[in-house]
């Protein structure tokens, strides 16, 4: 190839006879120059120049595209980033405040972009507190004067705000303490910002002992707080929830709080225990402290109501094992009924209740079931509602016991109306006994509730008072007769309707006499074989002066007023103070028509909470007529009377009989179980009515 080349080059030396670039390099590698002629030496001469020279210039050109390109990549990377800070800084003010630090993070590595965007942002924004803060936070990394700036919003800031804050200047936090603690010890200062302070400490000295004297006012201001935004104020001063719980544990029991702030409290409580062991055990224990042996009465009051709150406060954090047995009936149930005004007041979840009472003792369930209908079926889940009806439905009508029948009388009367529960009551064979259950629908729709001998029972009041002997079972009206039932046996009744609005409200303008007719009317409509019914009509054929109570009376098995013994025994079930629900007449309106809630009317039976046999208005709406007559003298022992029988069967005319009960009218003083009054058996009063007995056999 050499020797062809230079003899082409030698006889035309042009530039394009010259050897290319891979030819040259070809010979140079595959001959030696030392074998070179003179004419290829000159031509590989020539060629090397040249192809130097276009290598040269190749070179450069690509020196200079390359160079190009670079600062072309270079000025494309400055545009993405600086769009990308663009966007950053967008992102920071429109973010939440939660996703600040996350984009401030990301402005590590474009800080030379951003920095300016920020500051002239800050700038134009004067007028809009939330760019202001963003901004400020963004720039607090690299521009230490935006401190001050911060501090001042963290004194004013939202919960979710201050969380942010408080992290951002985290690197400032011992500098801080000092303002802070200075703030909030001075009583005289906007407690807002007192409890913001609080929360900025919490993060920054949690474990200072200054907090055990700044601890009581902080928990003052949180449960104060909009019980909105409660839950994260409660979660920002999480971590100082050790100096914070005594405080709250004594505002559990503080009376002057309202049963609702109560409520919000022992969530906040709830909340801190739950890092403190220590914290619910210590509250448990307050459930078995008992009061000083010399405590006065109102000192025992006292102490009951602060079981109860902490008991409710249990039971709203869902640890109540220890609170649960305190809904057991006792001879006593003030604290029972106090416990259970605090489950519905401090908003304990119903849905504890309705799982709890499908497994527990029969006198829990009564309490539950009670508090289950002053909620009423509003905060249950529209999806829950139905299946929850259809079952308490059934159990209403199944159950055996008389107290969760009459407790589940109410909440379903609460919970669908009076029509929906006669509608239900109508699924009872009418006239069908006892049987299993201990208690029954007669054929005229009452619901009569079986009540074992009672033995001894305390009647009378003041110097009055004594035992009688009550050997027999006997049944009782659950609530008392309303016009609607009086008036199927007697239509041209006239009945004061000012004060018994509704056919649902307890008769009244009804004699003695009249009550008694009453309850053969009913032993008639139950079939009950005439030698059973307890009342005589006199030799007029009238049930008016001269009639007779029966021979035997208390042993037959037809309808009859009940005695003052059965009738107080039915209304005490079980209790040993002046109302079934215990002695505290604060409780009064929630289970008694009374002079302070009645508005001077009576009111639709079954519409306040029965007692634990199920009985309802025992005290209260109306007074109500007895068996028995009066007497001035306390029975002397031995006596038919001391067995609860009265001696002469004549019903006379001026012979007073026992009225008892109260109605809503009356002051609490008498509407106690065992205060009597006493009228001739002819008179008659807008205020009094009366409930039928009857004697059952003994088993």
């Amino acid at each position: 190839m050499l020797a062809d080349r230079a003899s082409i080059w030698n006889a035309r030396p042009e530039n394009r006879q010259r050897p290319s670039f891979s030819q040259w390099a070809g010979i140079h590698l595959l001959t030696h120059k030392k074998n070179w002629t003179e004419p290829q030496r000159q031509m590989m001469q020539r060629a090397g120049r040249y192809h130097a020279l276009r290598g040269l210039i190749l070179f450069v050109l690509l020196a200079v595209a390359a160079t190009t390109g670079l600062a072309i990549r270079d000025r494309l990377i400055e545009r993405d980033k600086a769009n990308h800070a663009t966007g950053l800084v967008g992102r920071v003010f429109d973010a939440d405040i939660t996703q600040v630090p996350g984009i401030i993070k990301e402005m590590e590595a474009y800080r030379a972009w951003t920095n300016p965007l920020l500051k002239d942002a800050k700038v134009k924004s004067a007028a809009d507190p939330r760019q202001q803060l963003h901004a400020s936070l963004a720039l607090l990394p690299v521009d230490p004067s935006q401190l001050r700036y911060l501090y001042g919003r963290l004194l004013q800031a939202e919960p979710q705000e201050l969380l942010v804050i408080r992290v951002a200047l985290s690197d400032h936090g011992d500098a801080l303490s000092g303002p802070l603690w200075t703030l909030l010890e001075k009583p005289t200062h906007d407690p807002a910002q007192r409890l913001r302070a609080a929360c900025a400490l919490a993060h920054y000295d949690a474990v200072n002992p200054r907090w055990d004297k700044a601890a009581p006012d902080v928990a003052a201001i949180l449960v104060r707080h909009d019980p909105f935004a409660i839950a994260k104020w409660t979660d920002a001063l999480q971590p100082a929830a050790s100096f914070l719980l005594p405080s709250l544990a004594a505002f559990l029991e503080d009376e002057k709080r309202s049963l609702p702030e109560r409520g919000l409290i022992a969530k906040v409580f709830g909340n801190y225990a739950a890092t403190q062991p220590d914290a619910v055990p210590r509250l448990e224990a307050r459930l078995a402290e008992e009061p000083p042996p010399n405590a006065s009465a109102e000192a025992r009051l006292a102490h009951i109501k602060r079981q109860a709150s902490c008991a409710a406060a249990l039971l709203v954090m869902g640890h109540g094992e220890k609170a649960w047995p305190l809904l057991k009936h006792q001879p006593d149930p003030t604290r029972r009924s106090f416990l259970m005004e605090r489950i519905i007041g401090m908003g304990v979840d119903p849905k504890v209740l309705i799982a709890k009472q499908r497994h527990t003792h029969p006198s829990i369930q009564r309490a539950l079931l009670l508090c289950l209908g002053d909620y009423g079926v509003g905060p249950l889940p529209q999806s829950e509602r139905q299946n929850l009806l259809e079952e308490f439905d059934r159990l209403y009508l199944t159950l055996g016991d008389p107290g969760i029948h009459g407790a589940f009388d109410r909440l379903l009367r609460q919970w669908q109306g009076d029509d929906a529960l006669k509608a239900l009551d109508k699924r009872w064979t009418p006239g069908d006994g006892p049987g299993d259950r201990r208690w029954y629908i007669c054929k005229a729709g009452l619901t009569m509730v079986r009540i074992d001998k009672p033995g001894d029972v305390w009647v009378g009041d003041g110097k009055s008072k004594h035992q009688r002997r009550v050997a027999r079972n006997f049944a009782m009206a659950s609530k008392e007769v309303t016009v609607e039932q009086f008036r199927q046996f007697r239509k041209d009744h006239v009945y004061g309707d000012k004060v018994a609005p509704t056919p649902n409200c307890p008769v009244n303008n009804v004699s003695w006499y009249e009550a008694a007719e009453y309850c053969n009317y009913l032993s008639a409509r139950d079939e009950i074989p005439k030698d059973q019914w307890c009342y005589l009509p006199n030799a007029q054929g009238k049930f008016a002066d001269g009639m007779t109570l029966a021979p035997n009376y208390w042993q037959r098995t037809g309808y009859r007023l009940p005695t003052e013994a059965e009738w107080i025994h039915a209304c005490r079930a079980g209790a040993e103070t002046d109302f079934f629900f215990g002695h505290s007449v604060e409780l009064l309106n929630s289970y008694v028509w009374n002079a302070g809630n009645a508005l001077g009317l009576s009111h639709p039976v079954g519409t306040r909470k029965p007692n634990d046999f199920g009985l309802f208005d025992m005290h209260g709406n109306a007074w109500e007529w007895t068996q028995d007559v009066y007497h001035e003298q306390t029975p002397l022992p031995g006596s038919k009377l001391r067995e609860d029988i009265q001696e002469d069967l004549e019903v006379k005319a001026k012979v007073d009989r026992v009225v008892i009960g109260g109605s809503w009218g009356n002051q609490s003083v008498m509407l106690r179980s065992a205060y009597p009054i006493w009228y001739v058996p002819g008179y008659r009063s807008p205020g009094i009515g009366f409930r039928p007995a009857r004697t059952l056999p003994v088993d």
